[in-house]
């Protein structure tokens, strides 16, 4: 038995009519297919009314943390916002060493 194709294998990616390999022409818009913005144009295009990612100025980092996985398990439990409450805790932690 013959494992399914990915949607990355070359030879669907060959077939796929939506799978355009993009020309130098259509980058610099001379395309009919792909026009041209003009600045003008971009500046009445609707923004997002939220930007992806954390707000700026946010006092917070990215890090990897390997935990125990009960630890894990207890603080996933509680569902959404697991992240947010081992924090708390790490927080309470310090708090607590630092008394």
């Amino acid at each position: 038995m013959t494992e399914p194709k990915t949607p990355r294998d070359p030879i669907d990616r060959a077939l796929d009519p939506d799978d355009v390999e993009f020309t130098d022409a259509m980058m610099r818009g001379e395309h009919p297919g792909f026009p041209r913005v003009t600045n003008a144009e971009r500046a009445r295009l609707p923004l997002p009314k939220k930007l992806p990612g954390r707000p700026p100025g946010s006092s917070k980092t990215r890090v990897n943390l390997h935990l125990d996985n009960d630890v894990l398990a207890h603080f996933k439990a509680g569902g959404r916002g697991y992240q947010t409450r081992i924090n708390e805790a790490l927080r309470r932690a310090i708090e607590e060493e630092l008394a």
